[in-house]
């Protein structure tokens, strides 16, 4: 980063040499040491939204725009579960359910007098809420929507975005690490302050626009279901 501060604002430099199959590894290759990834891209694979992941827990700014498309599920399942907040809760207090048996009970046993069944059955059902499973905790996910914006895929987007710190590269329509040796890319770089600069209000914007529409998704039933 010390090199390019020195070139003028207005300086275009487009990465040659990297077009070509596995032309994209220089987008990977720089990802593990970046302090912020911001992304913008059709369709994501699911090496790609693990090394998001990673980098995002240790502290990198990552933010992700992409596409709902069942292309991208594996990608966001790893990246929503492993940037997700986990906690638990009862879905039924054990207390409740325990005074609930017990009544029952009680009441089963007084109601001896009257019809015998009322014992037996009230004696079964007593004991089996008692009992239940349903007192037990059980994990939930939130998932955490201030890393990811979703939206709904169109043919206007045919590209991939991807800022690094202060280099904007741009590629094919996907964000793909899994064998990347044999994807064909043409990757192009810039670190014109101009067009970063634009990119990043864009960026600020359709991310902070599109958060409404990303929670209304059922990513929750989709990816724990998946």
């Amino acid at each position: 980063m010390d090199e390019i501060k020195e070139i003028p604002s207005d300086f275009h430099i487009p990465i040659g040499g990297h077009s070509g199959y596995g032309a994209g590894k220089v987008i990977f290759d720089k990802i593990p040491n970046a302090k912020r990834v911001w992304v913008v891209t059709p369709f994501i694979d699911k090496q790609a939204g693990k090394l998001l992941a990673e980098v995002k827990e240790k502290g990198t700014d990552v933010k992700i725009i992409t596409a709902w498309h069942e292309e991208n599920i594996p990608a966001l399942k790893h990246f929503l579960r492993k940037v997700s907040l986990k906690t638990s809760r009862r879905a039924v207090p054990r207390l409740v359910l325990k005074s609930i048996g017990l009544l029952l009970i009680f009441a089963s046993i007084y109601g001896f007098f009257f019809i015998e069944e009322i014992l037996i059955t009230g004696i079964i059902f007593g004991i089996g809420i008692g009992l239940a499973p349903g007192n037990s905790d059980r994990d939930i996910y939130e998932f955490d929507f201030e890393a990811i914006r979703l939206y709904q895929l169109t043919d206007d987007i045919n590209i991939k975005y991807v800022l690094i710190d202060n280099v904007l590269y741009t590629g094919n329509n996907k964000l793909a690490h899994e064998f990347i040796d044999r994807r064909f890319d043409n990757i192009q770089a810039t670190i014109n302050r101009n067009e970063i600069a634009n990119f990043e209000m864009n960026f600020t914007n359709n991310f902070r626009n599109l958060y409404d529409f990303s929670k209304r998704l059922p990513v929750i039933e989709t990816l724990l279901t998946s």
